[in-house]
């Protein structure tokens, strides 16, 4: 994990991905120049398998020092793991990353053992109901890099896969805006729990080797993708310094913000947007079904107003303007802090509530093209879209 944020005193890191008790040491040692100067220790495995039966895992990462200049001590490792610990996904870091940088590969290969047995069951699933229904195609799995992976590289390399989403947004937006002569792309996805910020510059989308996911560091290559927790299911709530909030928790699909009338109390993003009158109740979704104005009104004004000492309209327009400030920052973080100015670019938005914080956003960065495809996924009434 990683602490950018050190003159934040109120930050915490995120939780470790591999709990202490399950990290087992192995006597072995590679030097710098690929040389065996400490043989693997085999018995130290069989212990580390021992424990990791004993506490039932899923998955198992494998990092040592100098792995990537001689992979033998970390492919014996492998082998012993899977006789002591069938159907159990194990990974190696000289395969996910064969690189120095050890806190990095260590980080990335924890992760690929993290997502790896969760794709893996997913994959399996679709390939199984794709075969059910005569799928006669190639199936395909984006890449957080912009490229694709066949189902079973992905299957064994599930970290590629990581923000893979939003990696297939940049190629889109292009399209899009070079129909109106523009190869300068700022894309923006606002979805229920995110909201998604990267660049393209002269027609090729920013890479980066540099990223984290969570707080976790990530160092394979990657669309350089800026990610915050501001999307319509994001929570709105006041810190106990009496500071209003929006996000990083979300409302989840279920109960969903409180105007779905699906038990939830909290008030979120959709809340506000629906209380200023930017959705309409009875068209959302398509018309899918109508939303709680009355459960709106009262999650902000016993969640927000009341702790503020604000009317609801207030405290509404407070949620409004905290959101696009936050979605502001972010277009910031992908375009000024690299030495791009955003009023150069078009702004492409997509996601179900992307459109509706889009003109203030643009109005703050000075972004004057804002393009909305028909396809985008918007929640607004489809004459808006």
């Amino acid at each position: 994990m990683s602490r950018d944020r050190q003159n934040d005193s109120k930050y915490a890191p995120p939780a470790p991905l591999v709990p202490r008790d399950l990290v087992a040491t192995v006597r072995e040692r590679i030097d710098v120049s690929g040389n065996e100067l400490v043989a693997l220790h085999e018995e130290d495995v069989k212990a580390a398998a021992l424990l990791f039966r004993e506490q039932e895992v899923e998955a198992v990462a494998i990092s040592y020092l100098w792995s990537f200049l001689d992979p033998s001590h970390e492919q014996r490792t492998a082998e012993i793991l899977r006789d002591e610990l069938p159907g159990v996904f194990v990974t190696m870091s000289h395969e996910v990353l064969p690189q120095i940088r050890a806190y990095e590969r260590h980080s990335t290969t924890a992760l690929n053992a993290f997502v790896g047995p969760k794709l893996q069951n997913y994959l399996a699933n679709i390939k199984r109901q794709l075969a059910d229904r005569g799928f006669g195609g190639t199936l395909l799995i984006v890449q957080s890099n912009g490229g694709v992976m066949s189902p079973e590289i992905a299957s064994e390399m599930a970290v590629n896969a990581l923000m893979s989403g939003p990696a297939a947004a940049p190629e889109a937006a292009l399209q899009y805006a070079r129909r109106h002569g523009s190869e300068d792309v700022i894309t923006v996805d606002m979805g229920g729990t995110s909201f998604d910020v990267a660049l393209v510059r002269g027609g090729a989308p920013l890479l980066t080797s540099d990223s984290e996911i969570g707080g976790y560091r990530v160092a394979l290559p990657m669309l350089d993708i800026h990610t915050v927790g501001a999307g319509g299911g994001s929570l709105v709530w006041v810190d106990s310094g009496g500071i209003l909030r929006v996000g990083p928790q979300s409302a989840t699909a279920t109960p969903g913000p409180a105007c779905y009338g699906r038990g939830g109390e909290n008030p979120t993003t959709t809340d506000a947007d629906l209380l200023m009158g930017y959705l309409n109740p009875d068209l959302f979704g398509d018309g899918a079904f109508t939303l709680d104005v009355e459960a709106a009104r009262r999650a902000v004004e016993e969640k927000v107003a009341r702790p503020l000492g604000l009317s609801v309209p207030e405290a509404v327009e407070g949620i409004y303007r905290v959101v696009n400030a936050t979605m502001a920052e972010a277009v910031n973080a992908v375009s000024v802090k690299r030495g791009f100015d955003p009023r150069e670019f078009t702004l492409v938005v997509a996601g179900g509530a992307g459109p509706i914080h889009a003109v203030p956003i643009a109005q703050e960065l000075g972004i004057s093209r804002i393009i909305v495809p028909r396809e985008s996924r918007c929640s607004v009434p489809s004459a808006l879209c």
